[in-house]
C-alpha cells in the first residue's frame, strides 16, 4: 500500500532473489534492502537510479530485470490480485 493505492509485485528481488517483504516504498518505488535494486511499482521497470548497500558489490554482475507487477482491485473491502504479471509497455 502506498497512500490510497494498493500495488502488488513479485515477492523477491530479481537481482539477489532476497524477499521484498519489508522493503521500503517511496514515490511509487520499492527498494531491495539487500542489494539496493530499485523498481517502479506501477510498471515493474528498473528505476534509473539505484541505491547502493554494503552488499551491492556481491550482486554487481547479476542482471537486473523488470519486477513482475500485478493488477489489483479493491471491492467491498477485499483486495483481489491478478494471476499473471502485467506486460511491460512497449
Amino acid at each position: 500500500r502506498y497512500g490510497n493505492r494498493i500495488m502488488e509485485s513479485d515477492p523477491v528481488c530479481t537481482r539477489c532473489k532476497f524477499p521484498l517483504l519489508r522493503a521500503p516504498v517511496s514515490k511509487e518505488e520499492i527498494s531491495c534492502q539487500t542489494c539496493g535494486a530499485v523498481y517502479s511499482l506501477p510498471t515493474g521497470e528498473v528505476a534509473p537510479e539505484q541505491k547502493g548497500t554494503f552488499l551491492s558489490v556481491l550482486f554487481s554482475r547479476t542482471p537486473l530485470t523488470r519486477l513482475g507487477v500485478y493488477a489489483t482491485l479493491v471491492k467491498n473491502g477485499k483486495v483481489f490480485i491478478g494471476l499473471a504479471p502485467q506486460k511491460a509497455e512497449e
